[in-house]
């Protein structure tokens, strides 16, 4: 029985080494795999000593609840909030010059013919009141799927890189949805640039930094089903340059495609809600500082500030990493941008959620210890709620409150 045992673990432990060296060497992000392996196989014994986790639980948690701690990131995060507040109109004009594509490199159609494109199927029950709206910026198509129903109130809902990113898909929004309705909103949904309603079936091409020699991106990047952790999710948007645009940031390939759908239909409305999910939860957070028509934004595991986020966690270059927009700014400033109107008033409301069962990125003590912060920062507008025995998804009872409201 004992050699029995040696024997599974051992297999085990060779099983993690070598999956870890294949995810290694088929990522395109800046990993070291044999860290990774290590660190599988540490956390494989670690998992076997509850009281090991304890142990480290307790001591992040004191590190991230200290004095110390607490008052550097509160001189820290002050600092740019009372930046963002004596300057939120010009601020927030500089951020849109510099990751948003300019107008007259866009083209939108706001009746895209349902029957062009793969969802049909969403539609082939019934297609009164639903439209397709694509937006084109080079040879990079965007789309937004709109729900209509006449109604001055606008739920928007962006999906992230798993179960929702095709958010007509998404069984969460599918169970919330006729209750939105109900509540008198028409509803937008979009997904993140390159997956779900933006999966592209053909190439798409952008300027590119010469020194990478990649612009052409050929259909075959994007064949295989995209769950999170596939190299052309976002990888692909870095070697973004335009030499007619030498100031703009990559993210703006990113961000620009649900910028102008939003912007195209903002007028149409009294009130837009907007939600988001994991990577879209993150666009949630950029979109709602940038767009100040949207007066409630929900992001649901979207974003952490680096210093309460896990050490192992690496966000992409262009949601968090190490970039030139992150060495300029911090996710404090979208944060706090997305409490200020058109006017400089700080009248919008941003609600950061996450889960205590999440096991992605932002559990307890790091998402907790964030909690614990910001109600000390006590930043009207700003709320952050920990959420006991949920996961990564979006919360019906939270944003029914709101719609109820």
């Amino acid at each position: 029985m004992y050699k029995i045992n040696n024997f599974f673990k051992i297999s085990v432990l060779l099983i993690i080494i070598f999956s870890s060296f294949l995810f290694g060497f088929f990522s395109y992000r800046n990993q070291n795999f044999l860290y990774v392996a290590i660190a599988k196989i540490y956390y494989f014994f670690e998992s076997q000593n509850p009281k090991l986790l304890d142990d480290d639980f307790t001591e992040i948690e004191n590190i991230l609840n200290s004095n110390e701690f607490i008052n550097n990131q509160k001189l820290y995060a002050e600092d740019i909030y009372n930046y963002v507040n004596n300057n939120s109109k010009s601020f927030r004009n500089d951020l849109i010059n510099k990751i948003i594509l300019p107008k007259e490199i866009i083209k939108i159609n706001q009746k895209e013919p349902i029957d062009n494109y793969y969802f049909k199927k969403f539609f082939s029950k019934n297609i009164k009141n639903k439209f397709v709206i694509k937006v084109k910026f080079y040879e990079i198509e965007n789309f937004g799927i709109l729900e209509k129903e006449n109604n001055k109130k606008l739920f928007i809902f962006i999906g992230g890189q798993g179960a929702s990113r095709t958010p007509l898909e998404y069984v969460k929004l599918i169970e919330l949805k006729e209750e939105i309705k109900k509540k008198g909103y028409d509803i937008l949904t979009l997904s993140l640039a390159g997956i779900g309603y933006n999966r592209h079936e053909k190439n798409i091409s952008f300027p590119s930094n010469p020194n990478l020699k990649r612009i052409n991106i050929s259909k075959e990047s994007f064949k295989k089903i995209i769950t999170g952790n596939t190299k052309y999710l976002r990888h692909i948007w870095l070697s973004y340059y335009d030499k007619n645009y030498p100031e703009l940031f990559p993210i703006s390939l990113f961000l620009s495609g649900n910028y102008y759908i939003i912007k195209r239909l903002e007028n149409n409305y009294d009130e837009i809600i907007m939600v988001g999910l994991s990577g879209g939860a993150w666009q949630a957070t950029m979109l709602s500082s940038l767009i100040p028509k949207i007066k409630y934004s929900y992001s649901f595991a979207g974003s952490i500030p680096k210093s309460f986020s896990v050490p192992s966690w690496n966000p992409h270059e262009l949601m968090g990493g190490e970039s030139r927009l992150w060495h300029q700014y911090d996710l404090w400033h979208f944060y706090f941008l997305s409490l200020f109107d058109e006017n400089g008033l700080q009248n919008r409301d941003h609600n950061l959620i996450y889960g205590a069962d999440d096991k992605c990125c932002f559990y307890p003590p790091y998402s907790s210890s964030f909690d614990k912060f910001t109600e000390e920062l006590s930043i009207k507008g700003l709320d952050v709620i920990i959420l006991e025995n949920h996961g990564h998804h979006i919360e019906k009872e939270i944003l029914m409150k709101k719609l109820i409201n």
